[in-house]
């Protein structure tokens, strides 16, 4: 007895996390294996005209052209999806503002770690773990793996955070 090999078998297809510009909703996307990235920009009906793709913490756009394993992107591996090329990124703390620009592919991790640290606020070793960002005006926590570009929108490209304590007193 002979089977038929369907092209689109599951050894064919690998899953990227896809982050998009204007939200935090990551999206598991299947695509072919030996597609390129161009591919990622075409997955759903949202596609839209200049979008780009972002290995994550990477600062520069991918060629549209290159093959998906030329580009890097792997299995389960994040990728970034927007018009924005840069985001400018404002963090509030104790009446103090602090601006940088980064790519849209950074995690807030990131982002965090130079508001906290040295690039920013300069806070005490002991006080970075107690500290967490909320875009302004909202009282959630993001997520450390969250990119920075997926919360902002073209054609602004910025986003403003607060610097908070994790656990704040209420009276």
């Amino acid at each position: 007895m002979s089977t038929s090999m369907n092209p689109d078998t599951d050894e064919n297809i690998i899953e990227v996390y896809v982050h998009t510009e204007g939200t935090p909703d990551l999206q598991l996307v299947p695509v072919s294996r030996d597609g390129r990235v161009g591919d990622l920009l075409t997955t759903d009906d949202s596609a839209i005209s200049g979008e780009s793709i972002w290995l994550a913490e990477q600062d520069e756009p991918l060629d549209v052209e290159v093959s998906l394993a030329d580009a890097g992107i792997t299995e389960r591996c994040h990728v970034h999806r927007g018009c924005c090329t840069s985001v400018k990124t404002r963090v509030h703390y104790n009446g103090l503002a602090y601006d940088r620009s980064f790519s849209p592919a950074t995690p807030i991790a990131q982002v965090y770690r130079w508001a906290a640290g040295d690039g920013g606020f300069k806070l005490p070793s002991e006080e970075i773990p107690r500290h967490a960002l909320i875009v302004r005006g909202t009282s959630e926590f993001i997520d450390s793996e969250v990119h920075v570009g997926s919360l902002a929108t073209s054609p602004r490209c910025d986003v403003d955070f607060d610097l908070v304590p994790k656990k704040r007193f209420e009276g």
